[in-house]
């Protein structure tokens, strides 16, 4: 859920112009995505986008299968983290519609080759934190 909204969207952890490999760029590009997330303060802003979006994942939660009920809307999802759409029209994109546009990591075939990128990472920082 996490790469629905945070990430870097000029900047896939896998290069699209070569998607069937891993550049040496993209550890750091994966580092740097996890930290919109990992390092951002959760205060002012953020802590208001945070707050917002959680607020739509427990309506979504609790509404899911109900006859009549309505998940929310990527308009609603969008103007959560900072989209303006003026009559119903995007005008400004937010953080949700910037990563959805430009996410290769998580829409596009080479999302397994993303995840590994960041596994790696993680299998890494765990055998450092076991010596």
């Amino acid at each position: 859920m996490a790469g629905d909204f945070y990430g870097i969207p000029d900047a896939p952890i896998i290069n699209p112009s070569f998607p069937d490999r891993v550049d040496d760029g993209a550890r750091q590009r994966f580092k740097n995505a996890y930290n919109t997330l990992a390092v951002t303060p959760n205060e002012g802003k953020y802590k208001e986008q945070l707050d917002k979006l959680l607020k739509l994942l427990a309506d979504d939660t609790k509404n899911a299968g109900k006859p009549g009920k309505c998940l929310h809307s990527n308009r609603e999802w969008d103007e959560a983290t900072g989209g303006w759409w003026p009559f119903g029209v995007p005008y400004r994109y937010g953080q949700m519609m910037k990563l959805a546009e430009k996410n290769y990591d998580h829409f596009q075939p080479q999302a397994k080759t993303a995840y590994v990128v960041g596994h790696e990472l993680a299998i890494e920082k765990a055998l450092e934190a076991g010596t």
